[in-house]
């Protein structure tokens, strides 16, 4: 079966993001074991970023400069993005296990397809929605039915999170930002997520501008591989496969980060969350396959 290379490549990036993007809850648990908290990860989480990007941008010899609408929706994609999404569901972490409100988080796949239907008319095939609805009616075996209260706030912070970022996504799908250079739109993503969190941590007084030694290193290695890099991925993703498609092969992220929760924060798999776990897998496998197959059938038709 002949496979696309734009498509295989918006794969591969989009995969290659939310494996990245899996190693959060884990960074974020041993920030917060350090002394930090939400505000002041988000907050250092870009400020960290800064630095690698622009050295990364003088090598390469890359302009900052961008036409101002341009630049105004890649700051707006900031706020969205690494503003209010990762302040609510680093929050979430205080409440629920990392595995289960990163799965609640993607739920956005869902949301993004809704929302692009609504609002931009943007037509799937039948299967995408079957394949969605399974993935996104996965996300039920993760949620703790003994949690109580606080468990409640988790998971409201962790699906407020998942629908404030599919509102990002149609913002870079839509917007035009998807075609600017990956690291210039990683640069503005990271300006403007920090200006965020710098002011809503010093407006609520929950930013703690010095952390200890060791939960900076951690923060500092989860912005190289998500504000930085996995941001950059994602945007290409987004550009190849379109906002809805790249959305749904995120739902990867959950997978690893509950995986990544057990191996290293000692949080336990079990017999519900490995099936979700697998159905997610399955859903993102049948979508793969279906798409390999209708871009087959539509080739010979040609």
């Amino acid at each position: 079966m002949k496979i696309d290379s734009h498509r295989a490549k918006g794969i591969l990036f989009t995969s290659l993001s939310a494996l990245l993007y899996g190693t959060l809850p884990v960074f974020a648990g041993f920030a917060y074991a350090a002394g930090s908290n939400a505000e002041t990860f988000n907050f250092y989480k870009s400020v960290w970023a800064l630095p690698v990007l622009a050295v990364l941008l003088i090598a390469g010899k890359r302009s900052l400069r961008l036409p101002w609408r341009l630049a105004l929706w890649a700051a707006t994609a900031g706020v969205l993005g690494k503003g209010i999404t990762s302040l609510l569901l680093y929050s979430s972490y205080n409440y629920v296990s990392s595995g289960v409100a990163t799965t609640l988080h993607f739920m956005y796949p869902l949301f993004a397809a809704v929302l692009g239907r609504v609002f931009f008319h943007t037509r799937l095939p039948a299967y995408k929605w079957i394949t969605l609805l399974i993935a996104t009616g996965a996300v039920a075996l993760f949620i703790d039915r003994d949690g109580g209260g606080q468990g409640a706030v988790g998971v409201l912070c962790a699906v407020a999170s998942g629908a404030v970022y599919a509102g990002y996504i149609l913002l870079v799908d839509k917007s035009g930002v998807s075609a600017v250079d990956p690291l210039v739109f990683a640069f503005y993503l990271a300006v403007s997520g920090a200006a965020f969190s710098f002011l809503y941590g010093i407006c609520t007084g929950t930013l703690r501008f010095f952390p200890s030694v060791q939960a900076q290193l951690y923060t500092a290695a989860a912005a190289v591989g998500t504000s930085v890099f996995g941001a950059a991925f994602f945007q290409q993703g987004i550009r190849l496969l379109g906002g809805a498609t790249a959305a749904f092969f995120s739902l990867l992220e959950p997978a690893g980060s509950c995986v990544l929760g057990a191996l290293f924060l000692s949080e336990k798999i079990g017999g519900r969350t490995a099936a979700g776990i697998l159905l997610i897998l399955a859903a993102v496998a049948a979508m793969i396959w279906m798409d390999f197959r209708r871009a087959q059938d539509d080739a010979g038709a040609g």
